[in-house]
């Protein structure tokens, strides 16, 4: 599980998850860039890494899976509310592309990606990464505003072609302005 715009107040009430998922990586921030991960299976290597101009942390952790290690990138590339911010996300965009392209092996890419799969500066993802979304035969699935069916697909779940997606859904609203998404994944 991974959840982005993390603060000291959101893991002061979010303890519980620790004893429900044993293997983490919290990095709160309270400038809407802080992030946290969770997992019942075994992560090693839990890391936090700069992509791009190195403005937005991101989390790196490899997924020991029964069929094999998958690569989990928990992201939040910069929020675009102007011209220079749309620079720096596009940037990030590409960088992280390329992150994912040199790392060459199975990999899930999660987070607020700040763009709609229609954007031009999603390109790289499928372009350069490959990756592809876990929308794919599920609809558009709006998750930003959290109003119910209106608003824009900018919350993502990806894959390498090595690793299958399946089962794309929206979650009910947990208070957020976004709504939260779920996917399964597996090794190919």
């Amino acid at each position: 599980m991974g959840l982005v715009e993390v603060s000291e107040h959101w893991l002061r009430r979010l303890k519980p998850l620790r004893e429900r998922f044993p293997f983490h990586l919290e990095v709160p921030d309270e400038h809407y860039v802080g992030l946290a991960l969770y997992s019942r299976l075994p992560i090693t290597g839990a890391r936090t890494i700069r992509i791009g101009d190195g403005s937005s942390p991101a989390i790196a952790a490899t997924l020991a899976t029964p069929a094999g290690k998958i690569e989990i990138l928990l992201v939040h590339p910069a929020s675009p509310v102007d011209a220079v911010a749309i620079r720096r996300r596009n940037a990030q965009i590409r960088a992280l592309a390329q992150h994912v392209r040199d790392a060459g092996r199975p990999s899930v890419v999660v987070g607020d990606l700040n763009l709609t799969m229609w954007n031009a500066g999603y390109r790289p993802l499928e372009e350069t990464a490959r990756l592809h979304n876990a929308r794919a035969g599920h609809g558009i699935g709006p998750t930003w505003p959290a109003i119910g069916r209106l608003g824009v697909p900018i919350d993502h779940i990806l894959a390498t072609p090595e690793v299958s997606l399946r089962d794309f859904r929206l979650l009910r609203s947990i208070g957020s302005d976004h709504l939260p998404i779920a996917a399964e994944f597996a090794l190919r």
